[in-house]
């Protein structure tokens, strides 16, 4: 209730002698409440810039203060060490060095803590030597439906020493990547998953063999001629024809579609 209706109120009631001492403590709240809070104008003169006090050399520099807090953020840190790094001992396990049967390499990126859209790619390469296949056909199908993801050549980023890569790189190299889902992990296991249903598929006895399927070498060949090392490039005399398909490709019953007409058959010659 405000003060003015507190006035009105005891005014209309009989025997307002008492008026006289509410109005004198509605004055002393009044100069209570106005020496506690003070008012804008008393706040705005205090933060006038013309009466901060000069520079004197008491204070460090901008570039002193950073190093200040550079030194309160390293201070920290050891202060994690000294408290939380007896408590990470029980987790702490041997390493393991990986047997000769496995050659998985995963890479990924990292920027020093600043984002970037590369740090979710995860990248997985691995020898096919080393993939349990089941067998030749096997490890043909394996590369026909892999399909430009496997390559006779080991990528130069793969972790692989020149050793490996001709004790390793008989049946050539697989890398799988991807960068579409939202954390590291989740693509690498995607990476995982995919490696793991081509090797299931390969196995699989109950499936199609494409035992008669030559592999696809058109992405080798590309990057050769990208890289312009020398032979790369065949000279073509004629343009070519349906003789000059694959007979490989075809199946037994049509392989004699590209072998050459009889004498019989042909056309008389026009003198």
């Amino acid at each position: 209730m405000s003060a003015l209706r507190v006035l009105n109120r005891y005014q209309s009631l009989p025997g307002s002698s008492r008026l006289p001492r509410i109005t004198t403590a509605l004055n002393q709240a009044r100069q209570f409440r106005s020496n506690q809070e003070p008012s804008f104008k008393s706040l705005q003169d205090e933060m006038d810039v013309a009466d901060f006090p000069s520079f004197e050399g008491d204070d460090a520099t901008s570039v002193g203060h950073e190093i200040l807090r550079q030194q309160r953020e390293w201070l920290g840190y050891f202060r994690k060490i000294e408290t939380e790094m007896p408590q990470l001992q029980a987790f702490r396990k041997p390493f393991v060095p990986p047997t000769s049967t496995h050659f998985i390499t995963s890479r990924s990126l990292w920027y020093g803590g600043e984002e970037h859209p590369a740090e979710k790619k995860a990248v997985v390469v691995i020898p096919v030597s080393r993939l349990p296949l089941s067998g030749l056909e096997a490890v043909h199908k394996f590369k026909l439906v892999a399909g430009p993801r496997w390559s006779t050549e080991c990528p130069k980023d793969a972790g692989f020493s020149e050793e490996e890569m001709k004790t390793l790189g008989q049946e050539g190299f697989i890398k799988i990547s991807m960068e579409e889902l939202p954390e590291q992990a989740m693509n690498l296991k995607w990476c995982s998953d995919v490696l793991d249903r081509i090797v299931s598929e390969s196995n699989n006895p109950e499936g199609e063999s494409f035992a008669d399927i030559p592999l696809d070498m058109r992405h080798i060949n590309a990057r050769r001629r990208k890289q312009r090392l020398g032979g790369h490039r065949k000279i073509q005399k004629s343009r070519p024809t349906l003789k000059d398909f694959p007979k490989e490709w075809l199946s037994t019953e049509n392989k004699t579609l590209g072998a050459p007409k009889s004498k019989a058959l042909e056309a008389p010659s026009i003198p």
